[in-house]
C-alpha cells in the first residue's frame, strides 16, 4: 500500500477549487428543487471533514469503561444491583457501528452516578461477547447496547434503534 504525503498549502489550495467549482455548479442548479438539499449535504459533509464550520460546537468527551475480560462483565453484572450499567458492543471493522457509537456519544445525556457506560470491542474480545449472549440470553448484535439492572438485562437494542432509546427515562425509572 502506498501512503501519498500532500504539503498542507497545496491541501488548501485544492479545496478552495473543489470549493469555487462545486459553488459555480450550485448556482447554475438552482433552478432544480433540490438545490438548498444539495447545498446544506454537501456543506454539512464537507465541514465534517475538514472541520471548517466556524459555528460547530466542541466534540465533548466520552468517559468509556473498557471492557476486556469476563472477571470485568462479572464485576459490572454486581454493580448492576446499585445502579444500571450500559454495556456498547462495537465492531470496529463495521461503518454502521462507528456511526452508530459516534451517534450515541454525542447524544448521551445521562450523568455518570445514574449509570455505568461500558464499552466492547468484540473484535479484539470476542470470547467476552460470547459470554455476554451466553450470560444474559441476548442474541449476539453489533453494534449492541445492553442495560443491565439487579443482574439482569433490562433493555436491549442493536444498529439504529440504540439512538432512538429515551436512555435518560429508561435509567431514571431503573434508578427510582
Amino acid at each position: 500500500m502506498q501512503v501519498i504525503h500532500i504539503k498542507k498549502e497545496k491541501c488548501e489550495i485544492a479545496l478552495v477549487t473543489i470549493g469555487v467549482i462545486l459553488n459555480h455548479y450550485f448556482r447554475a442548479v438552482r433552478r432544480t428543487s433540490f438545490y438548498d438539499l444539495e447545498k446544506k449535504i454537501f456543506m454539512s459533509l464537507f465541514n465534517k471533514i475538514f472541520k471548517t464550520s466556524a459555528n460547530s460546537e466542541p466534540e465533548k468527551e466520552f468517559h468509556w469503561q473498557e471492557l476486556k475480560t469476563e472477571e470485568q462483565l462479572e464485576s459490572i453484572t454486581e454493580q448492576s444491583h446499585v445502579k444500571p450499567q450500559l454495556i456498547f458492543k462495537h465492531s470496529t471493522r463495521c461503518g454502521i457501528s462507528r456511526m452508530v457509537k459516534t451517534q450515541f456519544e454525542r447524544n448521551y445525556e445521562v450523568a455518570p452516578q445514574d449509570a455505568g457506560v461500558h464499552y466492547l470491542d468484540l473484535i479484539a474480545f470476542r470470547d467476552v461477547s460470547n459470554s455476554i449472549a451466553n450470560k444474559f440470553d441476548v442474541i449476539h448484535e453489533s453494534p449492541q447496547l445492553i442495560i443491565l439492572k439487579n443482574g439482569k438485562v433490562q433493555k436491549h437494542e442493536s444498529h439504529g434503534a440504540i439512538n432512538d432509546l429515551p436512555l435518560k427515562q429508561i435509567i431514571e425509572k431503573q434508578v427510582s
